[in-house]
């Protein structure tokens, strides 16, 4: 890549700015009643996503889908679909059928994109934007003409390059041009790159010449490496974009992290962090299955939003899960001692939890789920309480046979009368439960 003088090309920047504005129009000062006057709105392109006029940024960590997300978006847009089945695209018109008008019809109209993408190169452009389109259930023929490519990256150095962007956008009447990736935009930037004057005033210059074509700039920029390195599992902020300069541009921005380290296998559990200075804001998980080139018919698009409150479940379920896993395997794996101290028990010895995790040969923290599962499925008595109920139910026998006097030989009668019950089935359930 050839070297690139950085202020040569702020330069250029600023002065394809300056023509755009030639004559000067002055400096424009109104009161607050005339600011208050001015009838405005906040238009979403991709509800609570994508404001319109409003720059731009979709950040994220290498290899983690930014360029598919960004056809996602484009196609869904062009076709008046929702972006992965939960955001709605398209220009939002309302209309009032009938005479009375007490009903409101909600569409939406599709619009024009632009995609210049330098990184991927035709052939993958091709074939990402074939397998969301199935997904969505469209074909190139329902988008029209309402997105055009270009796998040439402007040269933002060079005032013919930013000239024919502009020309571009006014001939095609784009809504929405997509720039794909920042770091080609800006060669030359090297040491100014931490200098959030220098790359601010560079990416904002940009982004107004853009913006007074009537288009809504988005460009695509990665998140640092040293950011980026052991955050896996965690959402991605503004101050994880690499150089200066980006966090303090973007009015809107989407970015993305992995949940889950990915494992080669096509899935990529993701979060979307979007928000922007017109009030929208949200994280959520967003779940993609691409599949392998191996799998039958070749690779594919599914897309799923989860919400932080369904995340939040999934992941108690999945604990829950694991726990009870790791019990039941408790369970198999210390049954034999935890029965042979059950029998010495139900024989009339009373054993506390202390001596049947010495019989199971572990501590007592190990045994005492164990033994509450064992319990809880009535395949042992509680070692906790102070008499077994199989001891008490014995004497409640004997007491209504007349065996009750106050204290003494009688009660150790009942007692034995009671224990010869429990020795025998303490006998049946060995038996049954011996493997």
């Amino acid at each position: 890549m050839r070297a690139v003088d950085y202020r040569a090309m702020l330069n250029a920047v600023v002065a394809a700015q300056q023509a755009i504005d030639a004559p000067s129009r002055g400096l424009k000062v109104m009161t607050w009643a005339e600011l208050d006057a001015i009838e405005t709105q906040i238009d979403y392109l991709i509800d609570d996503v994508m404001a319109a006029m409003q720059p731009m940024v979709i950040g994220g960590a290498s290899k983690t889908l930014k360029t598919s997300i960004m056809i996602a978006m484009a196609i869904a847009m062009a076709t008046g679909q929702k972006l992965c089945g939960r955001w709605q695209a398209g220009r939002r018109t309302v209309t009032r059928p009938g005479k009375r008008r007490t009903q409101t019809v909600e569409s939406w109209t599709p619009l024009r994109v632009g995609i210049i993408s330098g990184e991927s190169g035709s052939t993958v452009l091709k074939d990402t934007a074939r397998r969301i389109a199935a997904a969505m259930g469209v074909t190139p023929g329902d988008a029209g003409a309402c997105i055009e490519w270009s796998a040439d990256l402007p040269d933002p150095s060079a005032g013919s390059g930013l000239s024919d962007v502009r020309r571009w956008v006014e001939r095609s009447r784009l809504d929405v041009l997509y720039l794909d990736p920042a770091y080609l935009l800006f060669p030359g930037a090297g040491q100014h790159a931490a200098n959030v004057m220098i790359m601010g005033a560079a990416i904002a210059g940009l982004f107004r010449v853009l913006q007074d074509t009537g288009a809504t700039p988005c460009m695509l920029h990665h998140t640092s490496r040293g950011a980026s390195r052991g955050k896996t599992g965690e959402p991605a902020d503004l101050a994880d974009l690499a150089m200066a300069g980006f966090p303090e541009v973007a009015a809107q921005w989407m970015l993305i992290a992995r949940r889950q380290k990915y494992t080669f296998d096509g899935s990529h559990k993701l979060w979307l962090t979007i928000g922007g200075r017109a009030g929208h804001s949200s994280l959520v998980g967003l779940d993609i299955a691409e599949g392998l080139r191996s799998d039958p018919g070749g690779r594919r698009w599914e897309a799923r939003v989860h919400t932080q409150a369904e995340l939040d479940a999934a992941e108690a379920e999945q604990r829950e899960t694991a726990s009870q896993t790791a019990l039941e395997e408790k369970v198999t794996r210390l049954r034999p001692a935890i029965i042979a101290a059950f029998g010495e028990q139900a024989l009339g010895t009373e054993l506390g939890i202390t001596a049947i995790a010495a019989a199971a040969g572990c501590d007592k923290k190990t045994i005492q789920p164990v033994v509450d599962r064992m319990t809880a499925a009535g395949r042992a008595c509680d070692p906790r309480r102070r008499a077994r109920p199989d001891v008490a139910n014995g004497l409640a026998a004997a007491r209504q046979r007349g065996l009750e006097p106050a204290r003494g030989t009688a009660r150790a009668g009942a007692e034995t009368e009671a224990n010869q019950s429990i020795q025998a089935a303490s006998v049946s359930r060995r038996l049954r439960d011996s493997p």
